[in-house]
């Protein structure tokens, strides 16, 4: 019986789209609701403190409650970056986009940056000038350098259109030691 409520409350998350963490999206687990809040914050403190890792096992504690709240698969993504896992943290951040297509600028800009590191430049770019676009409550530079890396990108499918072939020699040990 348990099971059934629990898979009826998750087919109920699974046909909506974005939802917020709020007691009125949560009335029949007001205790849950209040747990997810607090690992909430907790996650956030970590993830403000650099503790990507730490904040990310929290996050995903949490996804399991409400995985359909884009600000969290946002947070997420932006782990999941921090741990150099782009698999991963496309997921969260396509998914992120997909809930909320108002999203704040820097997941969107997070996008931008994974599609980036996977040579994929056409969705690199559409999504830093998206971000550019839509601007963020976050703090730090990153819209500063969102033009540069849409120079990048452009400069990557530039690159990647021509490639060109290259030899490596080994100059000497005078040059080359043995470690390299």
């Amino acid at each position: 019986v348990l099971l059934l409520i629990f898979l009826t409350f998750n087919v109920r998350l699974l046909a909506q789209g974005n939802v917020e963490f709020s007691k009125s999206n949560f009335k029949d687990d007001v205790a849950g609701y209040k747990i997810a809040v607090k690992q909430l914050q907790e996650a956030d403190y970590k993830s403000n403190a650099n503790l990507y890792k730490e904040a990310l096992e929290t996050y995903l504690t949490v996804d399991q409650f409400n995985p359909n709240n884009a600000e969290l698969n946002g947070k997420i993504g932006e782990c999941y970056t921090h741990e150099s896992n782009n698999n991963k943290a496309l997921e969260h951040l396509e998914k992120a986009y997909k809930l909320d297509n108002n999203l704040d600028g820097f997941y969107i800009y997070l996008l931008a940056s994974v599609y980036h590191h996977s040579n994929n430049f056409n969705d690199a770019i559409k999504y830093y000038r998206l971000s550019k676009s839509k601007g963020s409550k976050m703090p730090g530079a990153y819209m500063a350098g969102v033009d540069k890396s849409i120079k990048e990108a452009t400069y990557g499918k530039k690159l990647v259109k021509t490639p060109i072939n290259v030899e490596i020699d080994n100059l000497s040990e005078a040059v080359n030691t043995a470690n390299e």
